[in-house]
C-alpha cells in the first residue's frame, strides 16, 4: 500500500500532457482533454471512482461509488458527459524508478489508474488504481474464472471390472476407473493464459461394507493394482466417487490451490454378480 500511495503522489505531482501514457482509449467515447501540471489535491481526487459501484463498467451514468468508501469527487455522481481512460500508473519509458514497482501486480497484469475527465471540472481527476489485464480484468476476476473453469472441465469416471460376466468368491476382482489420475488444462480466461493442474482420488464402495480411498486408477488384466476379494456369493452394487483437487497459475506465475476443497463427481452405480466356483472332473 505504501508503494502505491507513493506512486500516485508522484503521478499527481509530475503528470503532464506529454508524459501521460493512456491505454484502452476505446473505453471512452471521446479523447481525454489535456491535463494540467497539478491535479486537484486531496480529498478531491484520492477517493477512487471505480465506475457503477465498481461493477467493472464506466459509462458516466448512475451512482459511482469510490472504492475507498469515501464520497465521490464533486461532479462524479451522475457524471453526464464524463470520459474515462485507464493509464499505466508507472511507465518505465518516462520514470526510471518504475523498476521499484516490478512485481506489484501478478504476471499478466499491470498497475493502472482510472483518469476521469469531467467537463464540469477544470482538471481531470484520478480514480481507483488496480492491477488489470490487457482486457481490463482484475486478478480476482481471473481467479474466479479459473475456479469456474475447474468445475466445468472435471470428468466423471466410468468404472469397469474384470471378469466382465461376473466374479468368483475368494478370487480377486479387478477394477478400473478409466480416468487419468492427473490432467493439465491450458486455458485463456478473460485474456490471461491460465494453467490448471488437477488431481483425482477415488472412493470405492464395493457393496460388501468395504470402502477404499485410492489414487490408483486401476486397469485391465494384467494390471492387478486395483482389486477386491469377495467372500460370499451374491449380487453387489458398486459405487465410485471421483474427488478432484487442483491448482491454477496465471501467465506462468506461482501456482495456487483451487479453493473449496475436493469437488466430487459420482459415477452411476453398477451391479456385480459374484459366484461360488465348484470343481468339476473332466476327461483328458
Amino acid at each position: 500500500m505504501k508503494k502505491v500511495c507513493l506512486l500516485l503522489t508522484a503521478l499527481a505531482l509530475s503528470i503532464s500532457p506529454a508524459s501521460l501514457s493512456l491505454s484502452r482509449a476505446a473505453a471512452a467515447p471521446n479523447a481525454i482533454s489535456p491535463m494540467a501540471d497539478t491535479l486537484p489535491q486531496p480529498p478531491d481526487w484520492e477517493t477512487g471512482v471505480g465506475g457503477n459501484k465498481n461493477g467493472g463498467s464506466v459509462d458516466g451514468q448512475g451512482s459511482q461509488v469510490g472504492s475507498t468508501g469515501k464520497p465521490a469527487p464533486t461532479g462524479a455522481t451522475g457524471c453526464a458527459g464524463c470520459t474515462y481512460v485507464w493509464t499505466e500508473s508507472c511507465d518505465p519509458a518516462i520514470d526510471a524508478n518504475c523498476g521499484t514497482f516490478v512485481g506489484a501486480c501478478p504476471p499478466g497484469f499491470v498497475m493502472e489508474t482510472l483518469v476521469i475527465n469531467n467537463p464540469a471540472l477544470p482538471n481531470p481527476t484520478l480514480g481507483v488504481t488496480e492491477c488489470r489485464s490487457a482486457t481490463g480484468a482484475t486478478p480476482a476476476q481471473v481467479r474466479q474464472a479459473a475456479v469456474d473453469a475447474f468445475s466445468q472441465l472435471l470428468t466423471t469416471a466410468h468404472p469397469t471390472q474384470q471378469p466382465g460376466g461376473g466374479s468368483l468368491v475368494n478370487l480377486p476382482t479387478l477394477f478400473a476407473t478409466n480416468t487419468p489420475q492427473t490432467q493439465t488444462f491450458n486455458e485463456t480466461l478473460l485474456g490471461v493464459p491460465v494453467t490448471l493442474n488437477v488431481q483425482a482420488s477415488w472412493t470405492w464402495d464395493f457393496g460388501d461394507g468395504t470402502t477404499v480411498v485410492s489414487t490408483i486408477p486401476g486397469g485391465q488384466y494384467p494390471d492387478t493394482s486395483l482389486s477386491h476379494i469377495y467372500l460370499a456369493a451374491r449380487q453387489y452394487t458398486i459405487q465410485l466417487t471421483t474427488n478432484w483437487t487442483g491448482t491454477f497459475s496465471m501467465a506462468g506465475g506461482v501456482a495456487a490451490a483451487i479453493p473449496g476443497g475436493p469437488i466430487p463427481r459420482v459415477s452411476n452405480p453398477f451391479a456385480l454378480d459374484v459366484h461360488e466356483a465348484r470343481g468339476v472332473l473332466v476327461t483328458g
